[in-house]
């Protein structure tokens, strides 16, 4: 993008930040200069009508080296939403649009992605649209060595890239990176009774038990990205309704 682009993108971001958030993180977008942007994938989303910007996300690519290859990881990142209209059609339009293109780019073959959150909204979206999410809040997967390792060197190489405090520890156990939110995204922290529920109670539920909001914990998710997501995405609206029924 040229200087000029790439500032109206940037005013975009940081207006949109700062209706929701009232302060920017210091972190990401949020830093001077064009290397935070290197890395990213941003997506804005617009209201239909006003073509006023009302959310988005900042997705980092994330290439983690393994004996012989390197493994493609895209992290959700950072979104913001300067309201609270449906989140889960946001969620896919800033979420599953840029991840079904980025597969389409890839000729449709497979890659990771990981989530750090304490919104139960994410949490819950993440576990329901994504290729064996763990941890999840059906607590239905395990997690095998390829999670585990992911999950170590993203909070190990690039946590600074998602705001991850320099004193947080992932518990490998649970994948909860205590005290993440204690740091460049201190502002960020909120109590349960802030955050984002999801529709169903038992992925509230799991957040409520598994995290210390107060300490400022957040979730780190790992996942599969394949065509099959496509699909979940565009069934996603009618299995949490079908979720639902059976949470109650």
């Amino acid at each position: 993008m040229s200087d000029g682009d790439l500032g109206d993108l940037r005013e975009v971001v940081h207006n949109i930040a700062r209706l929701r958030l009232n302060e920017l993180p210091d972190y990401g977008v949020f830093r001077p200069g064009r290397d935070p942007w290197r890395n990213r994938v941003v997506t804005v989303a617009y209201e239909r009508r006003s073509q006023r910007p009302v959310g988005f996300s900042a997705m980092v690519y994330c290439p983690l080296s393994d004996v012989d290859r390197v493994l493609p990881v895209m992290h959700l990142g950072l979104v913001v939403l300067d309201r609270r209209p449906a989140i889960h059609n946001l969620l896919l339009a800033i979420y599953y649009f840029p991840l079904a293109c980025t597969l389409l780019l890839r000729e449709l073959a497979p890659y990771w992605i990981t989530s750090v959150s304490m919104e139960p909204a994410i949490i819950g979206a993440v576990s329901d649209c994504f290729d064996g999410t763990y941890p999840n809040y059906r607590g239905n997967t395990r997690p095998d060595p390829m999670r585990l390792a992911i999950a170590r060197s993203m909070v190990a190489r690039y946590g600074s890239e998602f705001g991850v405090g320099p004193d947080a520890r992932l518990r490998e156990d649970t994948f909860v990176i205590e005290g993440s939110c204690r740091g460049p995204s201190e502002h960020l922290r909120r109590d349960f009774r802030q955050v984002a529920r999801y529709p169903l109670a038992s992925c509230n539920s799991f957040c409520r038990a598994a995290l210390d909001f107060e300490r400022g914990d957040e979730l780190i998710q790992v996942a599969g990205v394949s065509l099959r997501t496509a699909v979940n995405a565009a069934l996603a609206p009618w299995r949490v309704r079908r979720l639902l029924r059976s949470d109650r």
